[in-house]
């Protein structure tokens, strides 16, 4: 939301503002103008995936049902629990997030060119 607010031309803060935009779209409105914001395309393909990876978790899936079930020991759990049956699954999210947190330096680079220009 904070590289949407940006330019003044784009009108999502005055939106926001207004209670007329969710911020729950900011992502897709990122994407939309990563070149007027001046994101690197490789920084905008990370955060294309983690938001098709992580929208799913916002949704009940097979996924998100998955996290509450043991593959290693009978039962559920709720809350923190670790699974040696998930390891592959835990690889994989640490993966996913260290390469996503790599681009970060970019959207901030963006966010501090773009204030300057204020």
């Amino acid at each position: 939301m904070s590289l949407l607010c940006l330019f003044h031309y784009l009108d999502d803060l005055q939106r926001f503002i207004h209670e007329k935009y969710q911020t729950s779209n900011a992502v897709r409105d990122v994407l939309r103008h990563w070149k007027t914001l001046g994101l690197l395309e490789e920084g905008l393909k990370a955060l294309e995936k983690a938001q098709r990876f992580y929208h799913k978790l916002s949704h009940p899936t097979k996924l998100t049902i998955a996290n509450a079930m043991s593959f290693s020991t009978k039962g559920l759990f709720v809350g923190a629990s670790f699974d040696e049956g998930k390891l592959f699954a835990y690889k994989q999210e640490i993966k996913a997030r260290t390469g996503l947190a790599a681009v970060f330096p970019n959207f901030v680079q963006a966010v501090k060119a773009n204030v300057a220009k204020w």
